[in-house]
């Protein structure tokens, strides 16, 4: 008997070593802290080219709520495969092949989330998206973010309701995190900088931003912002080069098109050749030349393919973060969540986990990036979610246990 109570004691004693302190977290009034993430793919989960629970219940934001105690993290998870996701391998010509797993029916309308939730991240949500409802009307507006959002909200409101009016409707916030701004740079990248530009995240602050802000700090909430790494870092963005395409064609000309296709121009080095099907077509030696685009003046790659000199020098992450975050961390003072530093570390390849995981950056065979390239594999999500926790237990004065990231390892 003495036996079973000095174990029961242990268990109790490990029970409670392990309750974590919110420190200044902690609401006040003794009720039980709520917490809501503010994002895009990043904090919603996207995971391998698509939205679904699994992926879903992955998220850092769910992850940190675990952490905090926090039990009922309430997500809006889509069934079975959800949009669908991807899987990916390598070719014997040392090509990416995508599978792609079906999922909901992209022409039906998502069902509706009837109670609150508190991961509001929008999958796909841009800067840009914030302060427009959805129109077919407005070109600039990313209609694939507002089919989440249209979850969110009545039929009656659909159209109506931007995503700055639906959060200004919250009323209850303790702590919420902030990632916004990733998905952008990710899109302008993604479309080889055609028909689109980066330039309005130097003003990012006059699209929305800046009430939703102010609608977040109005409620006394506390905060912590995260930064953008470079996205130009990303292995799937740096995989095909011109050596390797010159090499697969025997060539040394690679043709572009530029100007809405009234020009053409030769290829350069320092050119990023993106993962579409034309360069795609460029590595497989099983395709004829006259099917193949950007070896002749006359059937050039399309802009689109290629991320050109001009178009890269238009992305300074760096100096985006150190001119539009930091200003706006300090003036709502929220502790910055330093992504771009964490990636770059990653991308050294040296970046070991407190619990003493290799985090492996690698694409496609490495453990950081899901197939898709850009969004983190469950194991990445569990390490962003330990940045987020560090620094809320430096900035709050708390004591949230990290993470076992070992426990995420192929999942």
């Amino acid at each position: 008997m003495k036996k079973i109570i000095i174990l029961l004691l242990i268990c109790h004693y490990k029970l409670l070593s392990q309750t974590p302190d919110l420190g200044k977290l902690k609401p006040e009034n003794g009720n039980n802290l709520r917490y809501i993430s503010i994002g895009s793919s990043l904090s919603a989960g996207v995971r391998n080219g698509g939205v679904y629970s699994a992926a879903q219940q992955t998220s850092f934001p769910n992850l940190v709520a675990q952490q905090m105690g926090i039990f009922n993290f309430r997500q809006a998870l889509l069934e079975g495969n959800g949009s669908g996701y991807e899987s990916v391998i390598v070719d014997k010509n040392n090509n990416l092949k995508f599978q792609k797993n079906a999922g909901l029916d992209d022409s039906k309308k998502l069902s509706k989330i009837i109670d609150e939730i508190d991961n509001l991240a929008l999958p796909y949500l841009k800067i840009l998206d914030i302060y427009e409802p959805r129109s077919d009307n407005n070109q600039f507006v990313d209609k694939k973010s507002f089919k989440y959002l249209d979850r969110l909200i009545s039929t009656e409101e659909e159209e109506k309701i931007s995503y700055l009016k639906y959060l200004s409707r919250v009323k209850k916030i303790d702590f919420f995190t902030y990632e916004l701004g990733f998905h952008d740079y990710i899109q302008y990248v993604k479309s080889g900088g055609l028909g689109t530009s980066i330039i309005y995240m130097g003003a990012r602050e006059n699209y929305g931003e800046i009430e939703l802000l102010n609608i977040l700090t109005s409620k006394n909430a506390k905060g912590a912002m995260a930064n953008i790494p470079d996205v130009l870092d990303f292995p799937i963005f740096r995989y095909n080069t011109l050596k390797k395409i010159q090499k697969a064609n025997s060539t040394n000309e690679i043709f572009i098109s530029y100007l809405a296709k009234s020009g053409v121009r030769i290829a350069k080095s320092l050119d990023i050749f993106l993962p579409t099907q034309n360069i795609s077509d460029l590595m497989d030696n099983t395709i004829p030349d006259n099917q193949k685009l950007g070896l002749k003046p006359d059937s050039p790659l399309n802009d689109s393919d290629v991320l050109s000199i001009d178009e890269i020098e238009t992305i300074s992450v760096r100096g985006y973060n150190k001119a539009i975050i930091e200003p706006l961390s300090q003036k709502y003072q929220l502790p910055v969540v330093d992504l771009y530093s964490l990636y770059k570390s990653i991308f050294k390849g040296n970046y070991i986990t407190d619990d003493g995981v290799l985090i492996n950056p690698d694409y496609p065979s490495g453990n950081f990036f899901s197939s898709d390239g850009i969004t983190p594999t469950a194991l990445g999500q569990a390490v962003i979610a330990n940045e987020f926790i560090k620094v809320m237990n430096s900035h709050f004065n708390a004591k949230i246990p990290l993470i076992q990231t070992i426990k995420f390892i192929e999942k």
